[in-house]
């Protein structure tokens, strides 16, 4: 008789121990029980957080080989405004034949895109709001674009993940462009 009494408290204690596990198991995946929000750059659901952090990331991005600058020219570097607005400032754009340098709130969608297809895709920056462009509203100027080199990997990957957070494609594509143009127009 005494055996079935342990089985049977065996089977309650893990009756009640497997709720535990599913509670712990939600609030770990969450963040702690505060936030629905997945952390900046981990696993999937959607990325967040503010300029500053998300410039952070895409640095450790950069360092991990994920990203990639294609290149940096007299008219700017896009690893030196990430460096800029992971240091609190803002982004600038810096072609002096339209005006530059001047201060730009990018639009953080673009920065949470590039963080997101980094998952799928080796993300190579061309350019977001540094360098000259054709055309002097731009809408690089605006920090409301990206152009990525054509060495960039996955592009239906990519497409998905930067449509996810408002990004089009205006046409211009690889191999003739010599890029792949993203805007991500800010609302209002």
């Amino acid at each position: 008789m005494g055996k079935y009494v342990g089985i049977g408290l065996a089977i309650a204690g893990v009756i009640l121990f497997i709720p535990l596990l599913i509670v712990a198991g939600a609030l770990a995946f969450s963040g702690g029980g505060g936030s629905p929000q997945t952390q900046v750059g981990t696993g999937g659901g959607t990325v967040s957080g503010n300029v500053q952090e998300l410039a952070g990331e895409i640095l450790d991005l950069i360092n991990k080989g994920k990203v990639t600058q294609l290149y940096k020219s007299g008219t700017g570097d896009t690893i030196a405004q990430l460096k800029r607005a992971s240091n609190g400032q803002k982004f600038q754009m810096t072609c002096a034949e339209h005006g530059g340098p001047k201060d730009v709130d990018i639009n953080p969608d673009i920065l949470k895109a590039i963080i997101e297809a980094s998952k799928v895709a080796k993300v190579d920056i061309s350019n977001i709001t540094d360098k000259c462009h054709t055309s002097p509203s731009s809408n690089h100027y605006s920090g409301e674009a990206i152009d990525l080199g054509c060495t960039t990997t996955n592009i239906n990957a990519l497409e998905k993940a930067f449509s996810k957070y408002g990004g089009s494609n205006n046409g211009e594509v690889c191999p003739g462009s010599q890029h792949w143009h993203y805007d991500f127009l800010k609302s209002g």
